[in-house]
This record gives C-alpha cells, structure tokens and sequence, in this order.
C-alpha cells in the first residue's frame, strides 16, 4: 500500500473539507417569491410534458422506418390525410415526412 496519496486524490480530499458557518454567520432562509415558484413549477410541468411526447415521437418515427425497410420503400406518398404526406427514407435511421402543398393550377380551379 502507498503511504502518499496522488495529486488527484489530495485535490478530491480539498475539495470535499468545507468550513462550516461561523458562529454569527448563519445563513438567512431563502427567500420566497410566489411568482417565480409558480413559473418554475409549469415549467416543469410543460419540460416533462415535452419530455414524454419526444420519445413518443421517437417511437413512432422508428415505428414508421421500421415499416418503410420492411416493404422496400424509400419514398411513399399517403392521399389518405388532408393535405397528403410524402414520406421519404433518408437513410438508415431517419425519415422525412412533409406535406404536399397544393399547386398554383389546383388553386386556380
């Protein structure tokens, strides 16, 4: 066993020795301020919220490449929403999915 300690471990040890507060020192409680409690609270809420529908997403965008590779396709088009959607498989892992815009002639009518 090494009677001395590394450099690294000497530093860790420096780190986690803190003094504690004085005598007279104390530390007063934390100020509260209702609106910015509430504010962080929703934001929370909304971040989790966003949290849980991204991997939704992911899970579908995968859904999604998972059926393109297993029926060969690379480029699909769906008439059945409004307005269409064009699907195209990008590469292994990624798929675009946009919708077709209705042309300057179909307006025209």
């Amino acid at each position: 066993m090494k009677d001395t300690e590394s450099p690294k471990e000497e530093e860790a040890m420096a780190k986690k020795a803190k003094q504690g507060d004085l005598p007279g020192m104390e530390r007063p409680e934390p100020k509260h301020i209702k609106e910015l409690d509430d504010a962080a609270e929703a934001y929370v809420e909304a971040r989790d919220a966003r949290m849980k529908k991204t991997e939704a997403e992911k899970e579908q965008k995968e859904a999604l490449i998972s059926a393109m590779k297993k029926h060969g396709v690379l480029v699909y088009r769906d008439e059945s929403v409004d307005p269409p959607l064009i699907v195209t498989l990008v590469d292994k892992t990624n798929v675009k999915v946009t919708e077709v815009e209705e042309s300057s002639e179909e307006e025209a009518a």
